[in-house]
């Protein structure tokens, strides 16, 4: 497929602080076989090559075709000894706020932050089309020289993405999205989670509650979804701290007590060795909801 020739990357910035808000750049060697711990959310299109995606949590295998996508400070690794094809793009909580536009855009748990499902997509031919129209127009965007309204432009393309790929997601299979409908013990496991992470992390906890043993709840949720049940519970944990950080104006200390830890100090170790960076950076980096809505 020849593919249209792009700009190596264009930027808008906040004017407030010249952090980016809203960033579409091609994939180039830059982008692969490093860790990558961006303050955005971020979107790889893939549209050429192949090799594996490593996260914080899993491992797996990519190819032309294929849309990654990754919440603010999620690790993660593009790692192949090819050239790889694609787009980045990338948007901070500050230009485009998913809370806002939670009953719209439905990503939030489905694109980013799911921890039961690969975060990754397969895209058809009929959708690469619409796909590559609006990226196209994005980069249009930049290269205009009239400024006005560009802000509010790209927003609106953004919001048509993110849409669009939702959609993507929730029409592919089960098994997609997480749990398999052949599979009711993980779907029983994960209405475990639910109820119970904030006061049981010790993954033989999960096991005594569902009759199993350990060893054979580690099996089955690496077989399914490439990962141990301790992962999960972490994964579990740390979303929800990010989403209070984000979501609610209250102190660390209180976000540590209403998750279940009993020391503020222990949440603040927890927190910055799963996501790399302190309560309090997270959430000055990203935003609340807010300083957003202000």
């Amino acid at each position: 497929m020849v593919q249209t020739q792009h700009p190596p990357s264009c930027t808008l910035r906040n004017h407030w602080n010249d952090e980016v808000a809203f960033r579409i750049k091609a994939v180039g060697p830059d982008c692969l076989n490093k860790i990558h711990r961006l303050s955005t959310f971020t979107i790889v299109w893939v549209r050429g090559g192949q090799g594996s995606l490593h996260t914080d949590f899993s491992c797996l295998q990519f190819e032309a075709g294929d849309m990654l996508f990754f919440a603010p400070y999620q690790p993660f690794a593009l790692r192949s000894n090819q050239p790889v094809e694609g787009t980045m793009y990338h948007f901070s909580n500050e230009f485009f706020c998913l809370e806002r536009h939670r009953q719209e855009v439905a990503c939030d748990g489905i694109l980013f932050n799911n921890i039961y499902a690969p975060s990754c997509l397969r895209i058809d031919s009929k959708d690469t089309a619409q796909f590559a129209d609006l990226t196209q127009k994005m980069f249009d965007v930049f290269a205009s020289h009239n400024a006005f309204a560009r802000e509010d432009i790209l927003y609106s393309y953004l919001k048509i993405f993110l849409v669009h790929a939702s959609r993507i997601c929730l029409e592919q299979n089960e098994s997609k999205l997480g749990i398999s409908a052949e599979c009711p013990l993980l779907q029983q496991f994960k209405a475990k989670i639910e109820q119970h992470f904030t006061t049981r992390r010790a993954p033989s906890d999960y096991a005594k509650m569902l009759h199993i043993s350990l060893k054979a709840l580690g099996k089955l949720t690496k077989k399914h979804l490439g990962k141990t049940p301790g992962d999960l519970v972490t994964e579990r944990v740390l979303i929800e701290a990010k989403r209070l950080l984000y979501l609610s104006e209250k102190s660390v200390k209180e976000i540590a007590f209403d998750l279940g830890f009993e020391d503020q100090h222990y949440f603040s170790r927890f927190f910055k060795k799963n996501a790399s960076i302190s309560a309090e950076e997270y959430r000055k980096k990203v935003g609340t909801v807010a300083s957003i809505f202000a």
